[in-house]
């Protein structure tokens, strides 16, 4: 089996189990709290609507700018940004170069993502992403061993130390490669994995076997932090904004509705 097709039955796995975990944890949940907005207009007689959309400012203000958490800790605040753009950015431009610069030059011999300049601009963009969200997770690790007691209900540490392995054997997967393609033309563009190339070069620690080795385990515990997310902390981003989308209307049955829409936020 080669690794192109070990990834995508992990693919096929881990999808499977991010289906079951969205289903259980976000849209039981969100069907939940709309049946009892409806049973309440019903018993009340009220005319409130039942809001399932979430307002744009809505989510601006809780998934983009995360303000109940700034109005907690600038230091919190500045944390989770950092892991947030970090991880949007990096998810965004792994998504732009696997379309443009695999599939369309595989079937459409589209090369400006794989051979032009494109490239160049995707490997820069997803090494600084890579090392902004680095920096966030090191930060929130940091913290979570220092304030054990008080974070313990507000940080998934499971889910930070899967996605900052992640991003390491990411840095680490494309410093292997380079130390093989040493002439690669944008080697540069690759400002952290360039750097750590020559390193395990002379630690004799490169070799093509290793470089699949240490491939095969980033795209491992990559797929299983997606089948991981809807049971973890991290999918607050996704359905916080449902969640106070809900409950931000009408006064009758607000303290029952909130209770109810605490999992989701």
């Amino acid at each position: 089996m080669d690794k192109f097709t070990y990834f995508w039955s992990l693919i096929i796995v881990a999808g499977t189990i991010f289906l079951i975990g969205a289903y259980k944890n976000v849209f039981l949940k969100i069907y939940y709290i709309v049946w009892v907005n409806r049973r309440l207009q019903e018993e009340n007689g009220a005319m409130e609507p039942v809001v399932t959309i979430p307002e744009l400012s809505t989510v601006i203000s809780e998934a983009v700018l995360q303000n109940r958490i700034k109005n907690r800790s600038t230091f919190l605040w500045s944390r989770h940004s950092l892991i947030f753009f970090g991880f949007m950015a990096l998810f965004f431009f792994d998504c732009v170069y696997t379309v443009f610069g695999h599939y369309l030059h595989h079937y459409l011999h589209y090369d400006y993502f794989v051979n032009g300049p494109g490239r160049a601009f995707l490997k820069f963009c997803m090494e600084l992403s890579g090392a902004v969200l680095l920096l966030g997770l090191t930060a929130g690790l940091i913290h979570r061993i220092i304030f054990a007691e008080q974070e313990r209900t507000l940080i998934d540490v499971k889910l930070i130390i899967l996605l900052w392995v992640v991003t390491l054997s990411g840095f680490l997967t494309e410093a292997l490669r380079l130390a093989n393609e040493p002439n690669d033309p944008f080697i540069a563009y690759s400002f952290i994995g360039g750097n750590l190339a020559p390193v395990l070069q002379n630690m004799h620690l490169a070799g093509s076997e290793a470089a699949t080795a240490v491939w095969i385990f980033h795209a491992t515990v990559t797929v299983a932090f997606f089948a991981y997310i809807p049971f973890s902390k991290f999918v607050h981003i996704i359905v916080a904004p449902i969640g106070r989308s809900i409950t931000q209307n009408g006064s009758y049955g607000q303290m029952k509705r909130e209770r109810i829409a605490g999992g989701l936020l």
